[in-house]
């Protein structure tokens, strides 16, 4: 057998969420993110043996994000990735967490993107990095999953707040974070993991480092934009109605906002693309057409970006119903 199995990720959303686009977004390219576990390299380790498991979050992962972008511009991501006991990670800070690590090729964006690698690290001061996998990682019940909006933020961090996560003028229902804490259903392996070191205290969620990496293989990262001063990229306008919009960075491939999935050291819980990951994420490769699941695409405008009343999410956000 080759030992890079490829595996070509097809969007598969729920039947409500299909339902919904149907009436509102047209038939055009998407974004395609292909696959392919490099099994000669991976180093799989004993709770995953096969590698399988890390490959099906993988794929989970990367139906999420071409959910979020199935009508853009036709384009595809190609990313490598496997186990493997990272190199110097208890001590060199590769990544976050110190469990995997970004390769990207030299030269332009385009090129690296094209070839990107993802490593997930399986030890860390030689003992075993306690993952917890979700083998059903569409299903979020082992966490109490809430959606919160900008006008739900304290004022601090609020535009022109005195920690302030966004400037200019974000819209009030624009989505700041979906994320929840493990729930009364979560299992034993995320609550108290085996950790006999003392080194982690709550479990990773492979998952959750899953759609966090891939961002950064879909460009997330190189993210400084002037407009609202340092430390600010602005988004787009286009994207949210003519607004004027910025949010804060805490380095140049991750958000200032820790509400955020795409903020650095996120552990002990799980968090989703949020509406301003994907706008950040959008505004970076100039994608205009977003199909997020937090926008109401049930309403009678049509889920529009720009209207207010749209910015909140089309089904129950409950840990069961959660997209």
């Amino acid at each position: 057998m080759d030992g890079h199995q490829r595996m070509q990720v097809r969007t598969r959303a729920s039947v409500a969420f299909l339902i919904a686009l149907a009436a509102t977004t047209p038939s055009v390219a998407q974004l395609d993110i292909v696959l392919d576990f490099d099994a000669d390299q991976s180093e799989n380790p004993t709770f995953d043996p096969d590698g399988q498991r890390l490959q099906d979050t993988m794929e989970a992962a990367a139906m999420y994000w071409e959910e979020c972008f199935d009508s853009i511009p036709a384009e595809t991501v190609e990313i490598r990735f496997y186990w493997v006991d990272i190199p110097g990670a208890g001590s060199t800070g590769l990544g976050v967490w110190r469990m995997f690590e970004r390769i990207f090729d030299p030269g332009d964006e385009l090129a690296d993107t094209l070839g990107t690698r993802i490593r997930f690290d399986t030890e860390r001061l030689g003992q075993a990095i306690p993952w917890f996998i979700d083998d059903s990682p569409w299903e979020h019940s082992e966490f109490d999953m809430v959606h919160r909006l900008y006008d739900d933020l304290d004022a601090d961090h609020q535009s022109g707040g005195s920690e302030p996560w966004y400037a200019g003028s974000p819209p009030d229902k624009l989505g700041v974070f979906f994320k929840g804490a493990p729930s009364t259903y979560a299992p034993t392996e995320l609550t108290d993991p085996d950790d006999p070191g003392g080194l982690w205290g709550a479990a990773p969620d492979l998952y959750q480092t899953a759609l966090h990496e891939m961002a950064h293989a879909l460009r997330f990262r190189n993210l400084g934009k002037l407009g609202c001063g340092n430390n600010f990229r602005e988004i787009d306008s286009a994207l949210i109605g003519g607004a004027s919009m910025c949010v804060r960075l805490a380095n140049s491939s991750h958000l200032e906002a820790l509400t955020c999935l795409s903020t650095a050291g996120l552990l002990g819980s799980r968090h989703l693309p949020s509406s301003t990951d994907v706008l950040t994420l959008a505004d970076k490769n100039g994608w205009s057409f977003i199909t997020h699941p937090q926008v109401n695409y049930l309403s009678a405008t049509g889920g529009a970006w720009g209207v207010a009343s749209d910015w909140y999410p089309h089904m129950p956000w409950t840990h069961s119903d959660a997209l």
